[in-house]
């Protein structure tokens, strides 16, 4: 008994940094949205109502979904949604740079945005099971992830896209895999581009 109140009482580092780790991939993804608006914009010859209905759609479906992802993973304590969450975020957002038009565009950021949504409450649910006596701590260092991933990820995305606007996929593919027998930048064209 005396060794399963110690358990209770000690933070569980790995865990939380695996916890930690998944809210800053998913973030990573979610924040690529609003620094890719001008290449939307340029891409899609878009209006200003069209640019507020993407930020809008992003940031309602981030949040919306929530509270109803919250219910059913306390009610069937489930995994999926920590690993299916970040997994839709990590596959729709990057192909927001093949969308062939304005709804395909609308759909992937919406799917990701669900994905991005969906793992929040059980990731920060799991937090205090693992925290033992430093919630807060676990807790602030949690949302240190999410945070540092808004921060980075307008950076990266901003920074791939300033090698070769056209195709950000094909540059996250060479950025993320760059390694021998693999794509390598001088493989990726773009006629738009070239001078």
């Amino acid at each position: 008994m005396v060794a399963k109140m110690e358990d209770q009482k000690t933070i569980d580092i790995k865990v939380i940094f695996g916890l930690t780790l998944i809210h800053f991939i998913g973030d990573f993804y979610s924040s690529f949205i609003n620094p890719l608006l001008p290449v939307f914009v340029e891409k899609y010859s878009l209006t200003l109502a069209q640019v507020g209905l993407i930020v809008g759609i992003n940031r309602f479906l981030s949040f919306i979904v929530q509270p109803s992802v919250g219910y059913l993973a306390d009610r069937y304590r489930t995994r999926f949604f920590v690993l299916g969450g970040p997994l839709l975020a990590i596959v729709f957002i990057p192909l927001v740079g093949i969308a062939p038009c304005f709804l395909v565009l609308l759909l992937v950021i919406s799917i990701g945005s669900i994905g991005s949504s969906m793992f929040h409450p059980s990731v920060a649910g799991m937090i205090s099971a693992y925290s033992g006596r430093n919630f807060g701590f676990s807790m602030s260092i949690f949302n240190m992830g999410g945070t540092f991933a808004f921060g980075v990820g307008p950076l990266f995305i901003t920074y791939l896209v300033s090698r070769q606007p056209c195709n950000v996929v094909k540059n996250m593919i060479y950025f993320l895999h760059n390694q021998p027998g693999r794509i390598g930048y001088e493989e990726i064209h773009c006629d738009a581009y070239q001078r």
